[in-house]
């Protein structure tokens, strides 16, 4: 799963991800382009549709 995340967010176009799911959470550490709120909101979705896990238990992590 961890890996179809990664891929999903790529092909939406951010460069770098890095996805894990531990303990029924899960955290991606994004290279967003705008760092927005609508970016949070698409990788949120692709989590959610790939693991079922609720929104307050994904954590999005922004890199530089």
């Amino acid at each position: 799963k961890q890996a179809d995340i990664e891929t999903l967010v790529k092909a939406k176009g951010y460069k770098d991800c890095v996805v894990t799911l531990n303990n029924n959470q899960c955290s991606v550490i994004v290279k967003t382009k705008t760092n927005s709120q609508d970016d949070a909101v698409v990788i949120q979705d692709i989590v959610a549709g790939q693991t079922g896990l609720s929104f307050d238990k994904i954590r999005i992590i922004e890199r530089t």
